[in-house]
């Protein structure tokens, strides 16, 4: 509830097991400016659906802002009868962040309606740059 009330970074990996089963991590920056880790999903592919989930997860069980609130949370089986999820009896309804994330197109539909939008992380603005400087053929003079 502390930390990433302006902007989440969001990205996913891979390579990290035998699987290949793609972990998605959410990072917030703390008090000290670091990055720390907010939430992680694991799922069997990287779709819109999927990250929408994982958002979702994360939404519902952000604490609320009340210092005197004990922040209960209790576990409730899914309607499909395929699982269980994590809620939390306060939530915290007023989190609506941006998402810094790379040109992924499905994490960009998936935060629509969900979240605040979408920020292109400057890392990924300067690759594109750059790759696009050496298509075009611009002179380093220039760049």
């Amino acid at each position: 509830k502390k930390f990433g009330q302006e902007c989440i970074g969001m990205d996913s990996k891979h390579d990290l097991n035998n699987d290949r089963a793609p972990v998605l991590v959410f990072v917030v920056e703390n008090n000290a400016g670091s990055g720390t880790p907010l939430a992680f999903g694991l799922s069997n592919k990287e779709n819109q659906w999927t990250i929408k989930l994982s958002i979702i997860a994360i939404k519902k069980n952000i604490p609320c802002d009340r210092d005197d609130c004990e922040h209960k949370w209790n576990y409730v089986n899914l309607p499909n009868g395929m699982g269980f999820e994590r809620v939390r009896e306060c939530n915290s309804f007023n989190w609506n962040p941006f998402v810094m994330t790379d040109k992924h197109r499905p994490s960009k539909i998936a935060v629509t309606n969900i979240l605040r939008g979408t920020i292109l992380c400057w890392f990924h603005i300067m690759q594109t740059i750059g790759e696009n400087f050496n298509q075009w053929n611009i002179p380093w003079s220039l760049r």
